[in-house]
């Protein structure tokens, strides 16, 4: 049985990853370990911060659990482009079984201008707290996220990490050079 360590508790991710392990592979046997790790920092403010933030968390999942699996790390960002501040995800997934790394990215959804320089203003605020208070939900992050808010529930946080997780364990299957 195929185990997967995912450096998360957070809901939307664990559910997006066992959606795209059963579309990618055709698996139900397999088992995904959620371990909660936090990098060192706050929100990540950039596209760089973000992917730093996705490799620290599989150092430490490394740490915790020893270097043979398969180390699954998805982090949510934002960033300014071109003037419009949007959020994001990362994934890493780290096969040190078969001695493979793929990064891959979610789609971006904008967010309020607000937001973002309040996040840059207050660094130990997070984006799920201020969605939160936008939609007068407790818990966002968990599950619409801050894309299921603007989005009106169209596309959810689950949706596009499932969609990167399942772009990241297809690119694992191919043999590019």
């Amino acid at each position: 049985m195929e185990k997967y360590y995912l450096g998360s508790n957070n809901q939307s991710k664990y559910e997006g990853l066992k959606n795209a392990i059963i579309k990618v592979k055709g698996k139900t046997n397999f088992e995904v370990k959620r371990i909660p790790v936090q990098p060192s920092g706050n929100q990540p403010v950039s596209r760089k911060q973000t992917h730093e933030f996705a490799e620290q968390r599989i150092s430490l999942l490394k740490k915790k659990v020893g270097n043979k699996g398969i180390f699954v790390a998805a982090e949510g960002g934002i960033e300014l482009f071109n003037g419009t501040p949007y959020t994001f995800g990362v994934v890493l997934i780290e096969d040190n079984i078969n001695h493979k790394k793929v990064v891959t990215e979610t789609a971006r959804c904008p967010i309020p201008k607000y937001m973002y320089n309040k996040l840059l203003q207050e660094p130990s605020l997070e984006l799920g707290q201020l969605v939160d208070e936008y939609a007068n939900e407790a818990g966002t992050k968990q599950f619409k996220g801050a894309v299921g808010i603007f989005t009106f529930g169209k596309v959810t946080r689950k949706d596009l990490f499932e969609q990167a997780f399942i772009v990241a364990l297809s690119l694992l299957k191919q043999k590019f050079e």
